[in-house]
């Protein structure tokens, strides 16, 4: 019987006892090879005295999106780990190993190359064999993949691939299968590899500029991925990065290890995958071997078939294919046509490192250097800024022997001869070597260095200035780093056009890089100019997934209701429904968030050209508006420039220079409204923070978006969405409240006049009907949106009035005639006199002329109403009406009460034929509200309004039962009956009553808690009823039998039971 721990291995053990004699034989062999000082590209040395430090090839790979589901984050807590079976099956079949065969037939004995822990235990016989090796070699799939789980918290996901397993493959199954986002950036470390120690100083920069590059350009971080040297150091700055809670993209570090140094392999080796395999990270019983880094996310096993003592470096060569084939794809975005970029960094290091510099700078990979790490980085930094004929054989004996220290006994002249001819091509090529030389209190700039030479070497690689510096701000803004483009791209040299800017405005939207959108505002670009109908129609073409274009996708009639609404977007007819999108549907589908009530913010196909909205309402004085008193219009048109005296060219002149300005300035609030909607409709709260900045009428931008954000979070059938519009919409009406308080402060009567200026921008309507219509309460309690709100309901009349000076005029109006009432009219003439007053003062130090022209024009704005106009003002003041509205209601109901009491005659009487009268009255108002429709919404939508209303339901009910008890009332027969109905319905209008004492301060709120209350209080009623109902059936059946009188038993279940539970 085979020992367990063999058995456990996975290896094949066809032949039996054979395959078992192998193994013993094989793990003996190992035990005796010497240590393994170098690791994954340094110089491996058998048989002599381990060096103290060796290099490893390190990789670095960046950033998991949302979408990557990196496992080895340590914020996952009690992680439990399922089989997929979708990528077990995909592995399975893409991703094999090769094994050996071999019978009595002429195959070798059965066992796996790569189970074998060295090519030595292979059959004696074996090369003595006349035979073809591949045709003795065989490809089954790897029998290791899965998630490794860590002690404690961190897992991270695994493959164990073969060196010939094409690069593409392993993209996929990075990208696709494992979820990886794409990356911007490869970075690629190499280093010492064991007994390497970095400065505390230098392992902060490192640590924070790796981070910050790999987070702010979405970059892979591939490294060796093993617990040791420079590996170790990533996987540490990995770590502190998800330690961190405010960083929110995770750190996505793929480790390329190879396969036989790794310790406790077995534990990982499974023909069906692990989900979960548990890995013991054992530093101090590894050995030769090499524990894997638990702060990686995924990991490439590399397997070459190769012995433990050949086995570092063997992953170098699939690591590099990889490499380059992700250099070679284009990046995520269809707005850019640049490749993905890879940048080696180097940390310490020996001859296996320099060799790795050597290769990549030949193939054009840009590389940064750590000066201060340690050995061959040390030396090339001190020679990078010297001459070729320089850099001699006895410069980098002397540079080897003080950063090398006792490792240089071992290196021999031909090496030094050899390092010195690399290291002369290396200086060289200056464009792709960046030495990054970090100082004691230097903590964050390395980051800065990897991208400068990723630029400096693509600035390099193009041949003509400006397609480079096209370039360079294309990368800027696909990596995020505006930091980058204001000093190297934004500088004083030079003066940038706005046409030269539009297609990086427009990468800069679609990629969602706000920073870069206010960076491009600041230098220049004309948003008017960008801004034109087809850039529109493609940004919105252009939308990411969210709420709007699901709108806009049903719109298009690509889904036929909202529940296949997200279905659809996964189907193809998403980049179809993307085509057709045009700004007819945008302006359709944003008139239902704002509104029925505001017009189209874009022209409909038919119309013609965009601007075709506005030509109604010239641009040329403020629109009128339907509010405006008399005496308000006369001082508009008194308020027009009078050009009848000057020359008629002059006036042309004048005139079409002033309509020019008027046109620019459109131009430029139109351009800054579409740019604000389409960052608030992707509920897109950066962008669209700085497109406000941009919008003209920006008190009606931040209602209007207020407005649509909360139809949007209403209808959203989203779990968090809605939530975060909410958030967004309260900003903007925060946004709004701050500028209108602050122009209160400047001028009250003019903020006042923002309130009900026509917003042509906005779908032609007011500040106030969007603060009204999207329930801002905060806005609308502001004090100056209350004097307004007070003034509209006094009218003409002042404001200052008492309420019982306004009921004694009502009754005897030719008091308005004297002051016992006060207009607004006298307070203007009385400020108007006060303000003629001031100017006399202050004229008497200027020109006669000058005065004269002022008092002119104060004379023409100054108007004294009438006894005609003083009658109107008093009795069409909506203060005066809702008095009367109030008092003709009591006198109704007394009406009312005084003929079901007293004058209810079988014949109808006078006052009872007056009270029909007045219900008909009723009738007609009603009817007026419900098909009275100014803002054209139709009769449905008015219906639907109108019923939303529960006053209104409650008019309607009151009408209803009033006509059906009229109907039995002139019934002989029915008499009866209907003067119950009417005494029920007098209850009702009595109820009626509440909407009007809502306005009052002191029974408003009561009224409202009470309705609330009513609410709950149905409920409670009901669980009520469920027990007196069963109460009440139960001690009827047990005490009376078989009663038949129906009436009986409801009486004694609901009511006397009702009164014993009490």
């Amino acid at each position: 019987m085979l020992p367990r721990n063999i058995t456990s291995t996975g290896y094949n053990l066809h032949s039996g006892r054979t395959s078992f004699i192998r193994q013993v034989a094989s793990e003996s062999i190992a035990s005796k090879l010497p240590t393994m000082s170098d690791a994954q590209g340094g110089t491996k040395k058998i048989g002599r005295k381990k060096e103290k430090n060796k290099d490893v090839l390190i990789p670095l790979n960046e950033t998991p999106g949302p979408s990557a589901t990196s496992l080895s984050s340590p914020s996952a807590s009690n992680l439990q780990v399922q089989s997929n079976p979708q990528i077990s099956t995909w592995i399975k079949n893409n991703i094999t190993k090769k094994e050996w065969c071999s019978n009595k037939e002429g195959c070798c004995s059965g066992y796996s190359e790569l189970d074998s822990t060295d090519k030595v235990s292979k059959p004696e016989d074996f090369k003595k064999r006349t035979c073809n090796e591949d045709k003795h070699v065989h490809e089954v799939s790897t029998d290791a993949f899965g998630v490794i789980k860590f002690g404690g918290q961190k897992s991270s996901k695994y493959v164990r691939v073969f060196t010939d397993t094409k690069p593409e493959v392993l993209y996929e199954l990075l990208t696709k299968q494992w979820k990886l986002p794409p990356p911007n950036l490869v970075i690629s470390v190499t280093g010492g590899a064991k007994n390497f120690y970095l400065k505390s100083h230098l392992k902060k920069v490192f640590h924070r500029g790796l981070i910050k590059v790999a987070q702010t350009t979405g970059a892979w971080i591939i490294t060796g991925g093993t617990n040791a040297g420079v590996m170790m150091y990533v996987g540490q700055a990995v770590r502190d990065c998800a330690l961190n809670n405010t960083m929110k993209r995770k750190i996505v570090a793929i480790g390329v290890a190879p396969w036989r140094v790794i310790h406790n392999k077995d534990k990982l080796v499974n023909e069906e995958g692990c989900f979960p395999a548990q890995y013991v990270i054992d530093t101090q019983g590894q050995g030769n071997m090499a524990c894997l880094d638990n702060n990686h996310s995924h990991f490439l096993l590399v397997d070459d078939g190769t012995s433990d003592k050949d086995a570092y470096g063997a992953e170098i060569p699939l690591r590099t294919e990889l490499e380059q084939y992700i250099s070679d794809q284009a990046l995520g975005t269809e707005a850019t046509t640049i490749k993905t970029l890879v940048v080696c960094v180097v940390l310490d290091g020996g001859g296996g490192t320099l060799k790795t510099i050597y290769n990549a700078i030949e193939k054009g990979t840009p590389c940064v250097i750590l000066q201060g790490s340690g050995r061959i980085a040390d030396v090339i930094a001190q020679v990078s800024g010297l001459p070729i004929n320089s850099i001699t054989t006895t410069l980098i004996k002397e540079l080897t022997k003080k950063y090398f220290g006792e490792e240089y006994k071992h290196i021999k002249d031909d090496q030094i001869e050899a390092w010195k001819n690399m290291i002369q091509k290396i200086v060289e090529k200056s464009d792709l070597l960046t030495i990054f030389r970090a100082n004691k209190d230097d903590q964050g700039v390395l980051d800065v260095a990897i991208l400068d030479a990723l630029l400096k070497a693509f600035k390099t690689a193009e041949s003509q200035e400006d397609k480079s510096w096209k370039k360079h701000l294309e990368l800027a803004i696909t990596w995020n780093r505006v930091d980058s483009a204001e000093t190297k791209i934004f500088t004083e040299e030079r003066m940038w056009k706005s046409s030269d800017l539009h297609d990086f405005m427009r990468l800069a939207l679609v990629c969602n890089k706000p920073d870069f959108v206010s960076l491009l505002l600041e230098n220049g670009l004309c948003l008017e100019d960008f801004l034109q109908d087809n850039t529109l129609c493609d940004l919105y073409k252009n939308l990411p997934n969210c709420f709007f274009l699901y709108k806009l996708v049903k719109k298009i009639k690509f889904t036929s209701s909202s529940r296949t609404r997200r279905k659809a977007l996964d189907m193809n007819g998403l980049d179809q429904a993307r085509k057709e999108v045009s700004l007819e549907h945008v302006s359709n589908e944003v008139r239902h968030l704002l509104g029925k009530f505001t017009k189209h913010i874009y022209p409909s196909s038919k119309s013609g050209g965009r601007n075709t909205c506005r030509e109604d309402m010239p641009y040329n004085s403020p629109p009128l508006r339907e509010t405006w008193t008399p005496r308000e219009l006369v001082q508009h048109v008194v308020q027009v420039p009078h050009m009848e005296n000057k020359p008629e060219t002059q006036r042309d002149d004048e005139a079409e220079r002033e309509d020019e300005a008027k046109r620019e300035d459109e131009a430029k609030r139109l351009a800054g409204r579409d740019l604000f909607l389409w960052a608030v409709v992707q509920n897109n709260k950066e962008l669209s923070k700085i497109a406000w900045d941009q919008c003209g009428d920006c008190i009606s931008a931040a209602l209007a978006a207020s407005k649509i954000l909360k139809k949007m979070a209403e209808e959203s059938i989203d779990a968090d969405e809605p939530q975060e519009m909410l958030e967004l919409a309260s900003h903007f009406e925060d946004r709004a409240i701050g500028v209108f308080s602050n122009c209160y402060k400047n001028d009250e009567e003019r903020a006042q006049k923002l309130l009900v200026r026509i917003s042509r921008l906005w779908g032609k309507t007011t500040c106030l009907r969007l603060a009204l219509e999207a329930d801002n309460k905060k806005f609308v309690a502001e004090l100056g949106v209350q004097d307004l709100l007070t003034q509209i309901w006094c009218g003409e009349l002042s404001v200052n009035n008492a309420v019982w000076r306004v009921l004694v005029c009502m009754v005897f109006f030719p008091l308005i005639y004297t002051k016992f009432l006060a207009f607004r009219c006298d307070e203007d003439l009385q400020r108007e006199i006060e303000q003629k007053e001031d100017i006399k003062m202050s004229v008497e130090e200027e020109k006669n002329s000058t005065w004269n022209n002022n008092s002119d024009c104060s004379k023409q704005s100054v108007e004294y109403p009438n006894c005609w106009s003083r009658l109107l003002g008093l009795y069409c003041a909506p203060q005066v009406k809702f008095y009367g509205n109030i008092v003709s209601y009591f006198a109704f109901l007394f009406l009312f009460a005084y003929v079901l009491m007293v004058d209810f005659q079988r014949t109808p009487s006078i006052a009872e034929l007056v009270l029909y009268f007045w219900l008909f009255t009723l009738v007609c108002e009603e009817i007026r509200q419900l098909f009275y429709d100014p803002d054209h919404f139709g009769f449905c939508e008015k219906a639907k309004v109108y019923i939303q209303e529960l006053w209104n339901i409650l008019d309607v009910i009151s009408i209803l039962l009033f006509c059906l008890g009229l109907a039995f009332r002139l019934t002989t027969k029915l008499l009866y009956p209907g003067k119950i109905i009417l005494c029920i319905d007098f209850v009702v209008f009595c109820l009626r009553l509440m909407a009007i004492f809502t306005i009052n301060r002191t029974l408003g709120p009561k009224i409202i808690i009470v309705r609330k209350m009513m609410r709950d209080l149905f409920f409670f009623m009901f669980l009520l009823s469920i027990w007196v109902v069963a109460y009440g059936v139960a001690k009827q059946g047990i005490l009376i039998e078989n009663d038949n009188r129906l009436d009986w038993i409801i009486v004694f279940v609901f009511m006397v039971n009702q009164a014993h539970l009490q």
